[in-house]
């Protein structure tokens, strides 16, 4: 069976997964070859407990939206002859439910955790940042918190009682709960209507635009910038293929590598937008095109 034909099946089920246990428990062994699909809902359900009904649903807390997703599975990364070689292989990944911020963290809400004392404002001597850091810059409130090392966007998402998200949940989100999509919005290519992209001068700013400036190219559950703007950092150290991944949605910890992965593509980059392209830098490394976004 083709990873499109699994896929298919998978998304027919919809939300369904919100509401109801698979009636049988996920085969470790089950691959996207194997004559049956997997199942839709986490393993680890317990039919006991009432169903989570809040699939997909955004609510506000301060200046943070979050976006809640149901626990599911789904097929991370692409086939051998797709993609890059770090995409390989296709594997089958279960996620507890989680929820993510609905947009890229902006500088105003870093800001916040500053002046709280959890954060640290940019440690670099601000003459000395790269051309178009949003941090300290007037009118840019809204923009992404780019120039972000991986330890300052660790510390915010630990402020708001979060942390950075997995790289299996933020291709989870960035495909919309899992669906066979090559880009958040579908398959369309990326355009300056759709994202913030390396074209025409970053759409003509030269630089990060507000966060959410390009709704068309949103998620179905309105993620905003999951494709362009600025490259996010997510928890996993960078491996240089999925074999050994973890099958639970969790990072990727152990071993510990050099390079965290960062996804999403952003500005001043050549590097695809895909849903399933991968990049790394490392930990301190920082640049106009990254930034990031909380979950929990």
């Amino acid at each position: 069976m083709s990873r499109g034909t699994l896929l298919l099946a998978l998304s027919l089920t919809g939300c369904t997964r919100c509401s109801q246990a698979d009636s049988s428990a996920l085969d470790s062994d089950t691959g996207p070859g194997d004559s049956q699909p997997p199942g839709d809902s986490h393993p680890d359900s317990d039919d006991s407990q009432p169903p989570d009904t809040s699939c997909d649903e955004t609510s506000c807390e301060g200046a943070t939206c979050w976006v809640h997703f149901c626990a599911g599975s789904y097929w991370m990364g692409n086939d051998h002859g797709e993609g890059r070689d770090d995409e390989h292989p296709l594997h089958q990944v279960s996620l507890a439910a989680f929820d993510l911020a609905q947009t890229e963290t902006t500088v105003e809400a870093y800001a916040e955790c500053v002046a709280a004392g959890a954060c640290e404002p940019h440690a670099a001597d601000p003459d000395t940042l790269p051309s178009g850091c949003n941090w300290d810059q007037q009118g840019h409130e809204s923009y992404p918190m780019n120039c972000a090392t991986h330890h300052m966007a660790q510390a915010h998402c630990g402020w708001l009682g979060g942390r950075l998200p997995s790289e299996a949940e933020w291709e989870y989100a960035a495909r919309s709960g899992g669906l066979d999509r090559s880009y958040p919005w579908g398959e369309a290519e990326p355009t300056c209507d759709l994202a913030i992209i390396n074209e025409d001068d970053n759409c003509g700013t030269y630089s990060t635009w507000p966060v959410c400036s390009k709704p068309d190219g949103n998620t179905e559950q309105g993620l905003c910038d999951m494709a362009g703007n600025a490259f996010e950092w997510v928890q996993d150290w960078y491996h240089d293929d999925y074999l050994g991944a973890p099958g639970d949605g969790s990072a990727w910890e152990d071993p510990a590598g050099s390079y965290r992965v960062m996804r999403g593509g952003g500005i001043n980059s050549d590097e695809p937008y895909r849903t399933n392209s991968r990049t790394f830098h490392g930990p301190e490394f920082y640049y106009s095109g990254m930034g990031f976004r909380c979950a929990r």
